[in-house]
């Protein structure tokens, strides 16, 4: 069976096409060929310099890991280059002091002036502690003087380098070896360059 519809059943409003305001129209945002074009440029403008800040960050970091890894060895060989001028600067200071002891005419006289000069006045009875090769000079210089020999008391020590002395009285003692001179030397020049 077919069924077949009623008119009261077909009660409907027939569907019309609305009416279309031109100025409404250009309210709703009708996107023209040029303006297109402006908006496709702009995203790719700011595309474009967002990649080149990207890009300029990553280098960055990348430049700044490259001369890390440049500077650091640098670093390490100056350090380095530091460490052996300062002991080279020590074996010379050496060499020169043991030279000129050995070539210098009369040096351990001028060292136990020196190491008596720091003496406390106090006590007069000295003892010089020297290398034996130094101590038979100094006995001969202490021959001359009037006084040196009531006033000094020289003890050869092979243990002391020649060219030092070891001066001791009741009241003190004043380390004049060559170990001890140099010494002090080099710590004035470390802390003259510190």
């Amino acid at each position: 069976m077919s069924k077949v519809l009623s008119a009261p059943d077909l009660a409907c409003d027939p569907w019309q096409i609305p009416e279309m305001d031109p100025g409404r129209m250009h309210n709703l945002g009708v996107v023209s060929a040029r303006h297109l074009e402006e908006i496709q440029r702009q995203a790719y403008e700011e595309g474009l310099a967002l990649g080149r800040k990207e890009a300029l960050a990553a280098n960055g970091a990348q430049l700044q890991a490259v001369l890390a890894a440049l500077f650091t060895p640098l670093r390490e060989t100056e350090e380095q280059v530091t460490e052996q001028l300062a002991e080279l600067i020590r074996e010379c200071t050496k060499q020169l002091l043991q030279r000129e002891l050995i070539t210098g005419t009369n040096p351990i006289m001028e060292v136990v002036r020196e190491a008596l000069r720091l003496l406390p006045a106090a006590g007069r009875k000295v003892r010089i502690s020297v290398n034996p090769a130094d101590g038979a000079l100094l006995r001969e210089l202490a021959a001359g003087d009037p006084d040196g020999g009531r006033r000094w008391q020289i003890v050869d020590d092979p243990a002391i380098t020649r060219g030092g002395c070891r001066v001791s009285s009741e009241a003190a003692t004043v380390n004049g070896t060559v170990e001890a001179r140099l010494q002090g030397i080099l710590s004035r020049m470390q802390g003259e360059a510190g």
